[in-house]
């Protein structure tokens, strides 16, 4: 990302794949840090200790699957304007072949937290201007908040998160902040309808 410092935490949590060779590529990379658990926590508490290890003013999470636009971070920091509010940027869902299947909004927008909360027990976000499913926030926030909250199976944690953090808090989007998600059949991001039940 373009002028902006970025920290990435990755949180290995126990896998069994070639994660840890793979992370031994950027361990000169002070921008870079690794953490591995020696057994399985579970999704929720990696994510959480994710959280717990950041030092920066934001924090989101990134699924390996997601991606974000080179001035994503340049973006997020103008639109959020040193508020305490939530980012929200234009999101695109892809196909395993790269192919756009959903876009969110392209103009921007600024809605309170208890209209969003309506919108989404609505399912507004999947006809409408929202993409909540990636969002950024205030790193102290978000450990004000509880952090993530434990669910089964960590499904949905960050969505119940977002709506914790959306009781005294904006949303702010900029359509120019890209961000992208992979739906296929097995993909979380392929249950957004049901995590949104879930949440509300």
């Amino acid at each position: 990302m373009t002028d902006v410092n970025v920290e990435v935490i990755v949180c290995d949590n126990c896998s069994t794949d070639d994660t840890p060779v793979v992370m031994q590529r950027f361990s000169d990379n002070p921008k870079v840090k690794y953490f591995r658990s020696s057994f399985n926590i579970g999704p929720t508490a990696n994510y959480n200790q994710c959280l717990e290890r950041a030092s920066g003013q934001y924090f989101m999470i990134l699924g390996d699957d997601d991606w974000l636009s080179p001035n994503y971070g340049q973006v997020l920091i103008e639109t959020t304007r040193n508020e305490d509010v939530i980012f929200v940027g234009r999101c695109i869902a892809t196909a395993p072949d790269g192919t756009a299947t959903h876009k969110s909004s392209d103009s921007e927008f600024e809605v309170s937290g208890p209209e969003f909360i309506r919108d989404l027990i609505q399912l507004e976000p999947y006809t409408a201007r929202h993409a909540y499913f990636m969002f950024a926030a205030r790193t102290k926030s978000m450990r004000d908040a509880g952090g993530f909250p434990s669910t089964e199976a960590g499904q949905h944690t960050d969505n119940m998160l977002l709506m914790r953090l959306l009781v005294d808090r904006k949303i702010r989007n900029n359509p120019a902040a890209v961000n992208y998600y992979a739906v296929y059949p097995e993909s979380y991001g392929n249950s957004n309808v049901r995590s949104v039940a879930v949440a509300t």
